[in-house]
């Protein structure tokens, strides 16, 4: 549908990035990787919609659960095999995730005249109650299974308790008898495999019986474990393997248990994965005020008060107002050609086109106006920018024009054409007879399209061609500075000479210059400054009465 390279020229690898900042899971991020768009609106169009629906509960401040959970992906996998068995630890895991799976669910069903798009979401996952109160049986807050889950483990771990106090009661006596003797060093005490030992002067080590576990890299200390402590310990580690191998029997019980609810579990973990990332992209939506616009099947556009995402969330983060774009494209006007001077905003305004666009079409909600109206594009073909190769030893013009014959070759009514100063890059006859070629081109295939021109020809032909209209970026002829606002009506001046004026450029240079330009391109420059500027005045005179009113 669109070249790589082009969606990474209209940075669209950055609003994916942007979004996956949002996500929680590692998963969610992956999707969002994935993010592209397509030409299927009946595939997007629901997602679209679960968007939007979370977006505006957002918007609302309504509640909305919580979508922590824990990568249990593995962990089910196992549940899934006979006999298999999960640690405390997983099964600590898997009862986080259907905690939270379970409140996900319990509310998008409850919210189905509400929420009717995300309610669909659920409305084949069943409710994972037994597996909670399952593990929750089991398992107690830390995630350490209860001395409550079995009898016998009641019974080994009191006798393991009771056996440490005895242990500790004959430890500390021990310990006192050898402080007075002087034996111990000040750090008396350390554990070594579980084993509790005492810090033994090397040359008192014969005056405590006991079994050697280490010594220090000194050579000065003897770590050893008394010998009236050796035969509790090892019945206390007797019992523990005892603990451990009933732990492992309940735990396979456990287990043997929750297994029939695996694949509920898994479609679960799946639905918190999928919130993830729609909670992802509703928050995102809401950070740029975005919405979702009426699409139709057509090829035809509306735009109404658009932004570009990046800028608008630039200027947001540095307290500066963005300028927004609208225009119309329809069968009638089929191509704009946007002039005007330098920096005054025409490939900001192509570029806010294509990336809403693909936004759209990958299913993103984009910043416009909600009365607008948009369709989905079978292709969306692109020329912006400097596209000359080093690698394949072409030149600017020569990579334009590979570029222009590449759209031509795929252009349909189907598609929608951004391309910035088409015919540039060589002799400005030749070029401007190439550019007006192409936009004859253009028009005759019904496509949708957007391109920009300082060519005054072509502004002449967009004039006459059924299906092309021309428009402008509005320029300040007091201040000469571009005020970013596209006016569609009429053709827009370069200013090239107000401009050289304004920044110091000789004058007898501009003079001269102007003697050596066709008197009736000078005119045609000089007209055009003046119906832009009239218009400009008229529309601040037209804001001010209707403020009035």
């Amino acid at each position: 549908m669109i070249d790589n390279r082009h969606l990474e020229l209209l940075q669209f690898d950055k609003i994916r990035h942007l979004v996956r900042e949002k996500c929680f899971s590692r998963q969610a991020r992956m999707l969002c990787d994935l993010i592209s768009p397509s030409a299927d609106l009946s595939e997007m169009l629901p997602a679209l919609k679960q968007n939007n629906e979370l977006r505006s509960l957002f918007a609302a401040g309504a509640f909305f659960p919580g979508i922590e959970h824990e990568d249990v992906a593995d962990e089910l996998n196992l549940l899934s095999l006979e006999g298999s068995l999960l640690s405390e630890a997983q099964l600590a895991a898997v009862l986080k995730t259907a905690e939270s799976s379970n409140s996900m669910l319990r509310f998008l069903k409850g919210k189905k005249a509400v929420l009717p798009e995300l309610s669909v979401l659920a409305e084949n996952i069943e409710i994972c109650v037994q597996v909670v109160e399952e593990i929750g049986n089991i398992l107690d807050a830390e995630g350490q299974v209860k001395n409550t889950a079995s009898p016998e483990l009641a019974r080994i771990r009191r006798l393991i308790a009771e056996k440490r106090r005895e242990s500790d009661r004959k430890f500390y006596n021990y310990i006192n008898e050898l402080r007075r003797e002087g034996y111990l060093r000040e750090n008396e005490e350390g554990f070594f495999n579980g084993r509790r030992t005492l810090a033994v002067l090397v040359e008192y080590k014969s005056q405590v019986p006991g079994f050697v576990h280490s010594k220090s890299e000194s050579g000065k200390t003897i770590f050893i474990e008394p010998g009236l402590t050796i035969g509790i310990n090892n019945d206390v580690a007797e019992l523990e393997i005892d603990e451990h191998r009933e732990i492992n029997r309940i735990l396979r019980e456990l287990c043997a248990v929750i297994r029939p609810f695996a694949n509920d579990l898994r479609q679960g973990l799946d639905l918190l994965i999928q919130l993830d990332f729609l909670r992802a992209k509703a928050l995102f939506a809401f950070e740029l005020n975005a919405c979702l616009p009426d699409i139709a099947d057509n090829s035809e556009l509306s735009v109404h008060q658009a932004y570009h995402p990046l800028l608008f969330l630039q200027n947001k983060k540095s307290g500066k107002k963005t300028i927004p774009l609208s225009l119309d494209l329809s069968a009638d006007k089929r191509i704009i050609v946007i002039s005007g001077p330098n920096a005054g905003g025409k490939t900001i305004a192509l570029k806010t086109i294509g990336l809403l666009q693909l936004m759209l079409q990958s299913g993103l909600l984009i910043p416009v106006k909600e009365t607008s109206k948009y369709c989905f594009f079978e292709k969306i073909l692109i020329d912006i920018g400097d596209t000359q190769s080093i690698e394949n030893e072409l030149s600017t013009y020569s990579a334009k024009l590979r570029s222009m014959t590449s759209i031509l070759d795929e252009v349909n009514d189907a598609s929608l054409v951004l391309m910035d100063e088409f015919g540039s890059g060589t002799d400005p006859d030749l070029g401007s007879a190439i550019a007006e070629a192409v936009l004859e081109s253009l028009v005759s295939s019904q496509t949708k399209g957007i391109i920009t021109s300082h060519f005054g020809n072509v502004k002449l032909l967009a004039e006459k061609l059924e299906g092309a209209v021309n428009a402008s970026m509005l320029f300040n002829i007091d201040t000469l500075e571009p005020k970013y606002i596209l006016s569609v009506g009429e053709p827009g001046s370069s200013y090239t000479f107000e401009v050289a004026e304004r920044i110091g450029f000789p004058k007898h240079l501009i003079t001269r210059a102007k003697e050596k330009v066709d008197k009736d391109k000078l005119k045609l420059s000089k007209l055009l400054a003046e119906v832009q500027g009239q218009k400009t005045r008229l529309d601040e005179q037209l804001q001010r009465a209707e403020h009035e009113e």
